[in-house]
């Protein structure tokens, strides 16, 4: 369904379905766009690199800097929410869960700079097609990540003195204020000057270049450790066994499951499918769309499948040897350990006593929280 939102210099532009404000899921949806487009009259319409303003619009218009204008906006839309009491801790954190397990399941991290990712909006970022996960990232997606790891790093430098917003006032007060754009290449100066922290390497490893970013580490620096988190069993249920893994996407041809993304790297991949091809059976057993977790729950990462399937109109078979799924989630939760300068920059960046944050299960309202209210 439509969905999406433009900003202008004074106002926005937001398209949303009908019914877009419930479940709860889908307003919380609603209010992160909102933030993030009512972000904007600060981030790219005021605070924007020289070649987003004036704009010349008989060309394109490149910039390394998108990551910091939407990255950056997209990770102050939940935080905002949050310091706005729109956003429950629980949520936030759920929230950053969300991005972490999108982020890991994109093979193109390793291929393409955040960097890149902004300058070639232009050639591929509104034009995916079957290999976009597989070559390059998402510059809101990573973006928001590696601003989030940047004021991280920032407050645990200097002892929570300084921090993101810091960077935000002095980019308003030197660029914003004096409608001017940001220079490329300026941008890791501003945060010193407005800091005083060493970002040179911060930069070239996670923004220049496609070093794995170091999340575990950042959220520590606040008292938060990541974990991996299966769907729990029902009652009275075992913990299921961990199932085959594919390493595929797939979407309903018929009845059948077509390829839409073989994921770099997976058993999929390694063993030669490629998008277009539609599965039909595993080990001579019929296989269906509907049909194909099942299936593969009958098998174990590390043993070897007989997949069949259709490519052009020709029927093939090739031995798969399965992997393990990636986690069902990531959870950013409180450690019990937490230092008391890691404290003081929870509570601080979340707006929220350590003590509650210690007693969060994330994804999941507290007894008696009923969350953010509906509209009526």
């Amino acid at each position: 369904s439509l969905r999406g939102g433009l900003e202008h210099r004074n106002s926005t532009s937001i398209v949303l379905p009908r019914w877009g404000f419930r479940p709860r899921s889908a307003y919380e949806r609603f209010l992160a766009l909102t933030c993030h487009e009512y972000f904007h009259l600060f981030n790219v319409k005021r605070i924007h690199p020289a070649a987003l303003g004036p704009f010349d619009y008989n060309r394109e218009n490149y910039t390394r800097l998108l990551w910091a204008m939407e990255g950056t906006t997209d990770y102050y839309a939940g935080l905002l929410l949050r310091r706005a009491g729109l956003f429950t801790p629980a949520r936030y954190l759920a929230r950053l869960g969300e991005q972490v397990k999108r982020h890991l399941e994109t093979p193109g991290r390793a291929h393409q700079s955040l960097e890149e990712a902004s300058f070639d909006t232009w050639i591929d970022h509104y034009r995916p097609f079957e290999e976009t996960r597989n070559q390059s990232v998402n510059y809101y997606l990573k973006g928001a990540l590696v601003s989030l790891a940047l004021d991280l790093h920032l407050r645990h430098e200097t002892a929570n003195a300084r921090s993101l917003d810091h960077v935000l006032r002095r980019l308003w007060q030197e660029y914003g204020q004096q409608e001017r754009g940001i220079p490329e290449g300026a941008y890791p100066g501003e945060v010193e000057a407005a800091t005083g922290v060493p970002v040179g390497e911060f930069f070239s490893r996670y923004v220049e270049g496609t070093e794995e970013l170091e999340l575990p580490r950042f959220f520590r620096y606040a008292g938060f450790r990541l974990e991996p988190r299966e769907s729990p069993p029902g009652d009275g249920e075992e913990p299921a066994e961990p199932a085959g893994h594919l390493g595929l996407e797939l979407k309903r041809q018929g009845d059948r499951a077509q390829v839409t993304v073989a994921l770099e790297g997976g058993p999929g991949a390694r063993a030669g499918l490629t998008p277009g091809d539609e599965l039909v059976a595993l080990d001579g057993n019929r296989l269906t769309y509907e049909g194909v977790k099942d299936g593969l729950s009958r098998y174990a990462p590390g043993e070897t499948v007989s997949v069949s399937f259709f490519r052009r109109g020709s029927l093939r078979e090739l031995p798969v040897t399965l992997g393990r799924a990636p986690p069902e989630k990531w959870t950013v939760v409180a450690v019990p350990d937490a230092l008391p300068g890691e404290r003081q920059i929870a509570e601080d960046w979340l707006k929220t006593p350590w003590e509650e944050l210690a007693r969060l299960r994330p994804g999941a309202p507290r007894k008696g929280d009923p969350g953010p209210r509906h509209p009526p």
